[in-house]
């Protein structure tokens, strides 16, 4: 359960090419935005990557940090619940819900990067990433990057970035990415649909916990 990928180069992957800070709605673009943050992303790492593979808390702050940035975790949670629970769900079910759930994506992915550096040897991440810019959608507020990502011993995967721009952060925020074709919104709403029906939004909350305390 939670599962978005059995293979952590693709979370890697995710994690190397989303991560952006954007700044100026109206000159930078997108996938500008993209690309010059996941240069600063690939170099953060690189500079301290025996620390990041020796203590999973520098994995797990350095990716929360970025993640922070990048991610509009209530529009992401809102996806994730749906309409329905989520308009059912109070204003203090919805505020742990979001809570609870970035702390998971954040688990997931600093443990999946750990995984992948521990088990490759990797001593530098150096992906090669081609956008595809005849695909780049911008229709006012939203937004959708493609991008083809390779790294040594993997074919090259397709990653489709959804973007927002935040007016009151007054900048560019994924809302979900797919890495060839699987969504991260549409996984996890298919992992919690079941136990919201058994078990209800405080169900849902005290089981993300339970995990997260394991």
């Amino acid at each position: 359960m939670f599962r978005l990928s059995s293979s952590p180069i693709l979370v890697t992957i995710m994690l190397c090419y989303l991560l952006l800070s954007a700044t100026i709605y109206a000159i930078e673009s997108p996938q500008t935005i993209i690309k010059s943050a996941a240069e600063a992303m690939t170099s953060e790492l690189n500079r301290d990557l025996s620390s990041v593979k020796k203590d999973p808390n520098i994995a797990y702050h350095l990716i929360n940090k970025h993640l922070a940035s990048a991610f509009n975790f209530n529009l992401i949670a809102r996806y994730v619940l749906g309409r329905k629970h989520w308009k059912a769900a109070s204003k203090l079910q919805q505020r742990e819900f979001v809570s609870a759930f970035r702390r998971l994506v954040v688990r997931f992915y600093s443990k999946a990067l750990l995984k992948y550096l521990n088990e490759k040897q990797v001593t530098s991440l150096k992906p090669t990433v081609r956008f595809l810019p005849e695909k780049e959608k911008i229709d006012k507020r939203y937004a959708t990057v493609y991008s083809e990502v390779e790294t040594e011993g993997f074919k090259s995967v397709t990653v489709k970035y959804d973007l927002r721009y935040s007016i009151k952060k007054k900048k560019w925020q994924v809302y979900d990415l797919s890495v060839e074709g699987v969504s991260l919104v549409t996984t996890y709403r298919s992992s919690f649909q079941k136990i919201i029906s058994q078990q209800g939004i405080n169900g849902l909350i005290q089981d993300i916990e339970k995990k997260l305390n394991q």
